[in-house]
């Protein structure tokens, strides 16, 4: 009956001749039989005065070893897959380490190649080119270059009171814009300025606004601005906001330094420039720069700003 209900229990159960499967014979012979036999033999070298408790004790600590046995090696195939598992992790962190010093290496290298050809620069034109060359190979974006000429439809608002509204001035300084991509379309995410006054009204720039056409103009003309204008950039209008910052280049000391070194005036960038990696225009007066030579001759980069 016995040996009946274990085949029910478990169908892999082969029943010896006796009547019990193989696997029980054998849990019995190592779990029972051996450890009453030590226990007896013990016994008899002891021969305790109450043989029953003598023997039930020392069962009792054969249990207690063995569970303890099982219990360490537990615990030691634990820790055998946990450092395995951290060796793996300190592998791989040691090749993260490696492939980020090789790519710190590398970029090191190519700044220090930039810094040397750009020092080597007679013109500061050239040297503000190549710098912007330079971030938008760096940060993967595209850069463009604008001329003066485009500050013709420039509007002055939230003007000061010590501002003449209709009289807005002069502001000496460079001004960069962070461009994006978004959709097909480009459009003025930032603008930065370079100024020697910590006082001057908010700006908003609709950089590639063209010219009212002239009402004298024929169809054919007005036709072909038409054209042109389409085929320009988006732009949309993005107040500037001016902070009183130390002078960074776009986060970059050594380049605001070599550049702005023979500026007389003082300058002042926003610090957020280039937070968006995306393009750059830069707005530069080509003529100042042409004339004047680096380390020989301070020079003025001048934008009139007018309604």
């Amino acid at each position: 009956m016995s040996a009946l209900l274990l085949k029910k229990k478990n169908n892999k159960a082969v029943i010896m001749s006796s009547g019990k499967p193989a696997y029980f014979a054998q849990y019995i012979q190592q779990n029972i039989q051996d450890p009453l036999e030590k226990a007896l033999t013990e016994a008899a070298i002891c021969q305790p005065s109450d043989p029953i408790e003598f023997i039930a004790q020392f069962l009792l600590k054969i249990v207690k070893s063995d569970f303890k046995k099982k219990q360490t090696q537990e615990t030691q195939r634990k820790w055998s897959e946990e450092d395995d598992q951290l060796q793996h992790f300190l592998e791989q962190k040691k090749e993260r380490e490696k492939q980020k010093e090789i790519e710190t290496s590398t970029s090191i290298q190519r700044e220090n190649e930039f810094f040397q050809n750009l020092d080597q620069n007679e013109v500061k034109l050239q040297a503000i080119q190549q710098w912007v060359n330079f971030v938008g190979t760096k940060f993967n974006c595209n850069v463009y270059i604008a001329q003066k000429e485009i500050f013709k439809n420039v509007v002055l608002e939230n003007v000061e009171e010590n501002v003449d509204e209709n009289q807005p001035g002069e502001v000496e300084g460079l001004i960069y814009n962070v461009v994006s991509e978004g959709k097909g379309q480009e459009f003025i995410l930032d603008q930065v300025l370079i100024s020697k006054s910590r006082k001057f009204p908010l700006a908003t720039l609709d950089l590639f606004q063209s010219p009212a056409p002239d009402k004298n103009e024929n169809n054919d003309q007005e036709q072909d601005k038409t054209v042109k204008i389409e085929n320009a950039l988006t732009a949309r209008k993005k107040e500037n906001v001016f902070m009183l910052t130390t002078l960074q280049f776009f986060k970059y000391p050594k380049v605001g330094s070599y550049l702005a070194f023979e500026v007389v005036i003082p300058t002042f960038l926003h610090h957020e420039a280039l937070q968006q990696k995306s393009a750059i225009i830069v707005i530069i007066n080509e003529a100042n720069f042409v004339k004047m030579k680096c380390k020989k001759e301070y020079f003025f980069i001048v934008f009139f700003f007018f309604f």
